[in-house]
């Protein structure tokens, strides 16, 4: 299972390699994402990837996360916040001044907080995901990503999986209270 952690903080500080591509590749989407959802372009989402994980320790080399200080999501959404800003104050640096880039900077700076907690929880959720699907019983996660994530009815899911409904909708509980309790100790034990 996947947190943030200040071991796995020391490590990638340390310059850990495979706590690095840990990091790297469990935020990679929310970057990802949140680029998509302030309305940069896919050729901006690696460009935002580098300059965030690089941002991340660049301040201070010496970087020790301090939790009396906040909470890391805080931490790491007011590096994405400045990083997208950058690259917008770029494009409009590059196009002249363009009008709909200024208009979206001022959005980013009007709603960017409530819209990074949004794209946290979404990210929490996503990891949670990966959990189940990597800790669970394979048949118990088909189960459910049959029934709830692809639509399919419960009779369909039984056939397919060779199981009965009951099954089905046990199966299904057994993910979300999966879900739930992994959410909770992912946001419990995450750096505060």
């Amino acid at each position: 299972m996947y947190t943030t952690n200040s071991e796995l903080l020391e490590k990638v500080r340390e310059g850990d390699e495979s706590a690095w591509r840990l990091f790297r590749d469990t935020y990679r989407p929310l970057i990802y994402h949140c680029a998509k959802q302030r309305g940069l372009t896919p050729d901006d989402y690696p460009e935002l990837e580098q300059i965030v994980l690089l941002s991340f320790f660049r301040v201070n080399p010496n970087f020790v996360y301090d939790p009396r200080k906040g909470k890391f999501r805080s931490y790491l959404g007011i590096i994405m916040k400045n990083c997208i800003s950058s690259i917008f104050r770029h494009k409009r640096q590059q196009a002249g001044m363009n009008k709909a880039l200024e208009t979206q900077k001022e959005e980013l700076d009007d709603s960017f907080d409530e819209e990074w907690n949004r794209e946290w929880k979404i990210h929490l959720f996503w990891l949670s995901m990966k959990n189940a699907a990597e800790q669970m019983p394979e048949k118990v996660f088909q189960a459910f990503d049959l029934l709830e994530m692809k639509g399919r009815k419960a009779a369909e899911v039984a056939s397919t999986l060779g199981i009965s409904i009951p099954s089905v909708y046990n199966y299904r509980k057994k993910v979300i209270d999966f879900l739930r309790m992994n959410i909770a100790e992912i946001s419990n034990e995450e750096v505060e």
